[in-house]
């Protein structure tokens, strides 16, 4: 037992003995900061979207936009106007093969709904990613 004892004595104070820091070089360092503040800043990203109408009609736009969120109120709709045009939008996505599935599955309601690409922010696309599209 004392020989089991002062073996592992042994092991664990050779383990300890051989332990090695690693030293981060200074340039590596502020390289780290430099892309942890880039990132803080810049929270946008160029994506895709699923843009479902545009309209010069107001009114049009408004029963697309009922008729949507009856239909789809797990998805969050982005209203933009650009005089004259009135645009609904969907979707987050980094590429157009992650947005194909949800334009799939709008345009059975909306078969004018295309794809076109946008300023997303980084938190969008993390909503997209975990909602289950079919």
């Amino acid at each position: 037992m004392k020989s089991l004892l002062a073996f592992l004595l042994f092991l664990l104070f050779s383990l300890t003995a051989h332990a090695q820091s690693i030293f981060e070089e200074p340039a590596v360092t502020r390289m780290m900061a430099s892309f942890i503040e880039y990132n803080r800043a810049n929270t946008q990203v160029r994506g895709w979207r699923i843009q479902i109408i545009s309209t010069t009609d107001r009114r049009v736009m408004e029963d697309v936009q009922s008729r949507f969120k009856r239909r789809y109120p797990e998805f969050e709709l982005l209203f933009v106007h650009q005089n004259p045009y009135y645009h609904l939008k969907t979707g987050a996505f980094l590429s157009q093969q992650d947005a194909r599935p949800l334009l799939k599955k709008l345009q059975r309601d909306f078969p004018a709904a295309f794809m076109v690409s946008d300023e997303i922010q980084i938190t969008e696309v993390l909503t997209y990613l975990n909602n289950n599209i079919e």
